[in-house]
């Protein structure tokens, strides 16, 4: 778990309960106040459990976007600036769930790292 920088990377952590529990619950953390249900968390049983993710992410993107806080939730997760640039370049809903969701898991994994 020393390397989260890819989609394939958290794919190789999605089978830890654990893991995928705290992400999603970061991810709500910084969704806190800009919608009004959180993000459940995906069958741990499923094998698809990021793909599902990942569509979740999305659909809260796209309503994020609507409603003008999508930039105030990706300067929330802390996203690298590159990856709003593409975004913004290219409207891939999907890719930019792939990044916060990475990033999130980052979160995640250096807390744990050093508490």
């Amino acid at each position: 778990m020393r390397n989260l920088t890819t989609i394939n990377h958290l794919k190789e952590q999605n089978s830890i309960k654990n893991f995928v529990e705290k992400t999603v619950n970061q991810l709500n953390k910084d969704l806190f106040g800009l919608i009004d249900e959180e993000i459940g968390l995906p069958p741990i049983e499923a094998l698809n459990t990021l793909d599902l993710l990942i569509v979740e992410v999305q659909k809260v993107l796209k309503h994020l976007s609507e409603g003008h806080n999508l930039q105030q939730f990706v300067y929330k997760v802390d996203l690298n600036e590159k990856n709003w640039h593409y975004f913004a370049a290219f409207q891939n809903y999907e890719k930019l769930a792939e990044d916060i969701i990475i990033r999130e898991a980052q979160k995640v994994y250096l807390r744990e790292m050093f508490k």
